[in-house]
């Protein structure tokens, strides 16, 4: 399931406006395995656990971000339920179709995204950053902590 919302925020130039998207995607990749996931994370139990085609993901981002009237220096903050560079749940060709969408937003000035570390690589990163152009691009890495003893029995 989608949710969109909106609201005031502080943006790295300063008082703004955010736009949050969740777009459902087949789940993180970690709480999908055999590990189960993190115990303290709920992303799975908002996740479908199925693939979402393609066309699919594109048409939803573009159906919850058309209700939005940009009229302000504004951040996109996308969700999924796991990770936003992870190929598996969203298809580099998707990612880079959403990029290229806020790229032309001229009020949208940063896109933040979350992802798990090992999704972040120079090569994904330069197409993020060719496909937004001049726009800030975040990535939250979601670290909730750094004790496996805490992160798997907790």
């Amino acid at each position: 399931m989608a949710a969109s919302w909106s609201g005031e925020d502080i943006l790295y130039s300063g008082k703004g406006n955010a736009i949050y998207m969740v777009l459902p995607t087949s789940g993180c990749a970690w709480a999908v395995s055999e590990s189960g996931g993190c115990s303290m994370c709920s992303y799975v139990a908002d996740s479908p656990l199925e693939d979402v085609p393609s066309e699919e993901l594109i048409d939803i981002f573009k159906d919850r971000f058309s209700r939005f009237d940009i009229t302000e220096k504004t951040a996109v903050k996308i969700f999924v339920s796991g990770s936003f560079l992870n190929p598996v749940e969203i298809p580099p060709s998707v990612r880079k179709e959403i990029l290229g969408i806020l790229k032309n937003e001229e009020l949208v000035e940063e896109v933040v995204v979350e992802s798990r570390p090992e999704y972040v690589t120079e090569n994904v990163l330069k197409e993020c950053c060719d496909a937004l152009g001049d726009k800030i691009f975040e990535i939250g890495i979601g670290l909730e902590t750094s004790n496996d003893y805490t992160r798997e029995k907790r």
